[in-house]
């Protein structure tokens, strides 16, 4: 092992970045910098939301159900005699005239058929980061938000490849539209989960299983905007209309980042698997690119700035409230958290494996990601069970914020058992008239292990204030020693449930061992391939389609 690192610094220097890194961090085999970019549209929701008006709502909601700041198109009406009869074929190159009179080059979105004379020009995304990935974005986004330098010229001519010169005519503010959104994500969840090729997928049926429908957080998130109940068929409902705009707002924001993102992720992981198979080796580019928009779906374009909204942020958030931070997650501040050491590891290794077509290391890798993105989502509600329980914070906002982070977990824990799932459903729901902290922590503790999560993994409430101001935790969990404001005991070596050191350090070791490997790939593949990521802008494989 010593000489491992060693020869790991070395190998660096030679792996050139091609393409925008994620977070820093990730280098993506394709460009990604689109997917990067759906925290811009949380950013926008939660800005309207914020307003507290009915007009912030509406265009809150029309950010949602249509997105604005990703895989952007125009929906253009060819003109005149060279309209061409027979159609035009999906990612068919088309030349235009943005409205700063600069060459844009993109690709027909979708095919036109025979007949028709309405075509979508898809725009180049660029490998610069959000919100400098694409030059037109327009959307559902006020007029006073709009970027339009790179938009078509509202008239003019484009060159369609194989037809010629062609006129059209268009809305720059209604007619620029967004192909991705979080409602999009929702709706197709059933197609793209459920009853898919090799559907439906585990996670998936846990949280159809639990709400009784497919699109569970759309349900979720119409019923807190039009400030009505939830309509779901089995348990696990809401009545929004016991909420004013505090409630409801974050009820919605909460649930686009923590009940719809990661479940996105986790099919696009899936989507990476189910491409990389032997009789589907052709698609091994897309394999990897599925992989990496899961990455970039995860961690989203500002997850190292602000405002840090999606999955990333709230590991970086949570682990200072935990003290869960760092590779041994047992330090509170200066270092990364531990949830996201352990992705990125993650995402870099199923990055290595499936460019290789390995494709057996990936199961394990799928799970172990999908078991780390519900640690964030367990502390957050054990957080608001702990404001809310003990009286420290009763207001609408806490128990909001507390019922929409349990929302976003129970189906998992009613998977394991649906005893204490009710329990928590009960204490943490909208309109629940107590909240019994000790109950809700006792029922996620009980369902760990069957959650493929460990107790020092989740950590406890962590407060600088508690034992005097020396710091100290809140409560002792189950399965983990340590120091708290009522009890002054320090973690016990003969503890079985405890973090490890020998465990943590042969981790460690592993993942040097691992990364080497992934170095020494890398440096090879960027020989081989000159530094050329896969053409990003190459509409056959579009993010929201089913997988194969």
């Amino acid at each position: 092992m010593r000489s491992a690192l060693p020869l790991l610094l070395l190998l660096l220097p030679f792996a050139h970045a091609s393409v925008t890194k994620i977070a820093g961090v990730y280098e993506p085999n394709s460009i990604v910098t689109d997917e990067t970019a759906m925290d811009l549209d949380q950013n926008a929701i939660i800005f309207h939301l914020l307003l507290n008006s009915a007009s912030g709502y509406d265009t809150a909601k029309e950010v949602y159900d249509n997105g604005s700041y990703t895989d952007t198109y125009a929906t253009i009406e060819l003109l005149g005699s060279n309209v061409p009869v027979g159609g035009v074929s999906k990612g068919t190159t088309i030349t235009g005239i943005t409205t700063q009179d600069s060459d844009v080059i993109g690709l027909v979105y979708e095919s036109m058929i025979a007949g028709q004379s309405t075509l979508k020009f898809k725009y180049p995304v660029l490998d610069l980061q959000p919100p400098n990935h694409v030059g037109c974005m327009v959307g559902s986004l006020p007029e006073a938000w709009h970027l339009t330098g790179g938009c078509l010229q509202s008239n003019g001519t484009v060159v369609i490849e194989g037809h010629g010169l062609v006129s059209y005519k268009y809305s720059i503010s209604d007619d620029n539209l967004s192909g991705r959104s979080f409602k999009l994500w929702s709706t197709l969840a059933e197609s793209q989960m459920g009853s898919c090729a090799r559907c439906p997928y585990k996670e998936y049926a846990k949280f159809k299983e639990y709400y009784g429908q497919g699109d569970y957080a759309d349900e979720w998130i119409n019923a807190a905007f039009a400030g009505r109940s939830t309509s779901f068929a089995n348990i696990g409902g809401a009545d929004f209309s016991r909420y004013s705009f505090e409630g409801r707002t974050q009820a919605i924001m909460k649930a686009t980042a923590y009940m719809t993102v990661p479940m996105k992720v986790i099919q696009k992981f899936e989507g990476a698997l189910d491409l990389c198979t032997e009789q589907f080796q052709a698609f091994k580019d897309q394999s990897v690119l599925s992989w990496d928009e899961g990455v970039a779906f995860y961690t989203g374009s500002m997850a190292l700035g602000v405002p840090g909204i999606l999955m990333y942020a709230l590991a970086e958030k949570r682990c200072k409230d935990f003290k869960t931070c760092g590779r041994g997650a047992n330090e509170l501040a200066g270092s990364s958290a531990y949830i996201n050491f352990e992705m990125f590891d993650i995402f870099d290794l199923g990055q290595f494996h499936l460019m290789r077509g390995e494709c057996d290391p990936i199961r394990d890798l799928i799970d172990r990601a999908t078991n780390l993105m519900s640690i964030g989502v367990i502390q957050g509600t054990l957080r608001y069970a702990y404001k809310v329980g003990t009286g420290t914070s009763t207001t609408e906002k806490s128990k909001a914020e507390g019922a929409v982070f349990a929302a976003s977990v129970l189906p998992r824990v009613y998977a394991c058992s649906k005893a204490d799932a009710k329990i928590i459903y009960e204490n943490m729901k909208v309109g629940a008239p107590f909240t019994d902290f000790q109950a809700v922590l006792t029922a996620f503790e009980s369902n760990y292990e069957c959650m493929g999560i460990a107790p020092w993994q989740v950590g406890a409430i962590y407060e600088e204030a508690a034992n005097g101001g020396d710091g100290g935790y809140l409560y002792e969990p189950k399965g983990i020693q340590i120091q708290t404001s009522a009890n002054s005991a320090t973690s016990s070596s003969n503890n079985s449930d405890a973090p490890n050191v020998l465990v943590i350090g042969l981790g460690v070791g592993l993942g040097i061992v691992s990364l080497l490997l992934v170095a020494v790939f890398l440096t090879m593949r960027k020989r081989n391939k000159g530094g050329i990521p896969m053409d990003r802008n190459d509409p056959t494989y579009h993010d929201d389609a089913p997988v194969v």
